[in-house]
């Protein structure tokens, strides 16, 4: 029988309307610690379920049903592990999304112990050079480069900036946006803090479609707790 430390599962939307929260109810039934994260980007294995073991192995449980967290001795006792993430996204390299299915959201001890919020000795000048040098465009479609938005608005005058984050995401078949608010918030956060810093900006609002509510409960709880 595997030894395990704690279980991962998933609070985004796909696999919350999968039966998520009710694989949560059943392992922790059985005492076993969860921690909820984001989205690894597998939604067709959702439900899953990632374990690690007390070696620091961590095994993959896809399409998990709470009839099976309930079979044998132990919550996996019912379940065969699947040899899937290294094989599939082991050899990416995840920038934006590198935390994802990793950290509960929801913790800022966890996202500052991934380097985030680490205070920078960067003028305003300095961080329009780092995005202009990087090659930093629009998403939208456009791709118009982000380093001559923000020079513009820290060359503007004005007693009162804001950053307005459009995550409306209104392209059909597009969902990167909500995996980012649902799985590591704070790094929208912080992206918006840097933003703000290079172009004077001290308040900041998030754009959000009606569309998206788990995402919205996740914003929510940071601004509440934060």
């Amino acid at each position: 029988m595997t030894e395990v430390s704690r279980a991962y599962v998933s609070m985004d939307s796909i696999a919350i309307a999968l039966g998520a929260n009710d694989i949560v109810d059943a392992l922790e039934a059985r005492d076993v610690e969860v921690v909820r994260t984001g989205s690894r980007g597998l939604s067709w294995a959702e439900p899953c379920i990632e374990i690690e073991t007390l070696l620091g192995e961590r095994l993959l449980y896809a399409n998990v049903t709470t009839e099976a967290i309930n079979t044998g001795d132990s919550a996996f006792a019912g379940l065969e592990p699947l040899d899937l993430v290294d094989r599939l996204i082991g050899d990416q390299t995840r920038l934006v999304f590198s935390n994802s299915g990793l950290i509960d959201p929801l913790s800022l001890d966890q996202y500052r112990a991934q380097g985030g919020f680490q205070p920078t000795p960067f003028s305003s000048q300095d961080i329009i050079k780092e995005i202009e040098l990087s090659g930093l465009r629009g998403r939208g479609g456009a791709g118009f480069p982000a380093h001559i938005k923000w020079s513009t608005v820290a060359n503007t005058p004005g007693d009162q900036k804001w950053i307005v984050c459009n995550a409306d995401e209104g392209d059909s078949g597009t969902f990167a946006d909500r995996i980012l608010m649902e799985g590591d918030p704070y790094r929208l956060i912080e992206g918006m803090i840097i933003a703000g810093q290079a172009t004077g900006a001290s308040r900041g609002v998030i754009y959000l479609r009606s569309e998206y509510p788990v995402a919205a409960s996740v914003l929510g709880n940071l601004c509440t707790s934060t």
